[in-house]
């Protein structure tokens, strides 16, 4: 049994050992309301770059198909933690619900029990084999059905977790929006790194690109967290508390500009729709300045 060591692997190594300091920082501090969610998510991570050093450092054939296969249920964590947080964070309770997330989880299980088998069927994998390149070996997958069937069901996952995020900054203030945007870049860095491998784009064709765009990922999320206090202030706290208070709130700034308003406020006015964000309270409702002390 041959080790191979690289650049490569001390890359991964640097993103184990940062993902692991954020997994201690998140479970010390617990900087989000949903922390437990991204504890999770970070947790995968650290598994998914373990199993990916492990296949690149083995030279023969039947490790790097274990280590393969086990990447895959860090995956299949990832995405559906993603997923969670990502519902979490747009307030979409419909997806929130335990039967739901079972039926969301049973393709991946599925896939990944046939993954494990696949010797037998072959539906996943048609072939793998070993390319050496610069005394370097690396694991080359010829793909079957059911493989472009996990991957179009997993871009579905993450589509709809960008979409309900999307939907959700396009109504917060710029305060969320900001933050928001940050979050989609750092969720959507792992996926770019993904089609480039799909796409055979060298030398991501070989070397497998997923870990590394990860890792990038991973260190603008800590930044994000640590130094911009990313999570501190979400939009989820606002819906479930200022939209569920029996009192009108309205949220302005210093030039009386309306920022946020919640349900009870704009009965009370008498508002419809949402083109108020950014009015003058004092243009939409006279009345205002009688209820300022």
């Amino acid at each position: 049994m041959v080790i191979q060591f690289s650049l490569y692997i001390t890359f991964l190594f640097l993103g184990i050992f940062s993902t692991l300091a954020f997994v201690f920082y998140i479970y010390r501090y617990k900087p989000v309301f949903n922390y437990k969610v991204l504890l999770v998510m970070a947790s995968g991570c650290v598994l998914l770059l373990l199993s990916k050093g492990a296949e690149f450092l083995y030279s023969s054939l039947e490790k790097k198909i274990l280590w393969n296969r086990i990447s895959l249920l860090n995956i299949i964590i990832l995405l559906l933690s993603f997923f969670i947080f990502a519902m979490q964070h747009s307030v979409n309770k419909n997806w929130l619900n335990i039967n739901k997330i079972i039926y969301i989880s049973i393709i991946p299980v599925i896939y990944l029990a046939l993954n494990f088998t696949n010797e037998a069927h072959g539906l996943i994998i048609k072939e793998y084999r070993l390319l050496e390149i610069r005394g370097y070996y690396f694991l080359i997958k010829e793909y079957g059905v059911l493989f472009w069937v996990w991957v179009s069901y997993a871009y579905i996952i993450n589509i709809l977790g960008y979409f309900f995020l999307a939907r959700k900054l396009l109504s917060s203030i710029r305060f969320y929006r900001l933050r928001g945007i940050l979050f989609i870049i750092i969720s959507v860095l792992p996926v770019l790194g993904n089609v480039l491998h799909l796409l055979k784009v060298e030398p991501f064709y070989y070397l497998d690109s997923n870990p590394l765009a990860l890792i990038l990922s991973i260190l603008i999320l800590v930044s994000a967290v640590v130094h911009l206090k990313m999570g501190e202030l979400l939009p989820v706290s606002r819906n479930v508390l200022i939209e569920n208070m029996e009192d009108g709130v309205i949220l302005i700034d210093e030039k009386s500009r309306i920022l946020d308003i919640n349900m009870v406020a704009k009965d009370i006015i008498g508002l419809n729709g949402s083109k108020y964000i950014g009015k003058n309270i004092y243009n939409l409702w006279p009345e205002f300045k009688n209820y300022i002390r």
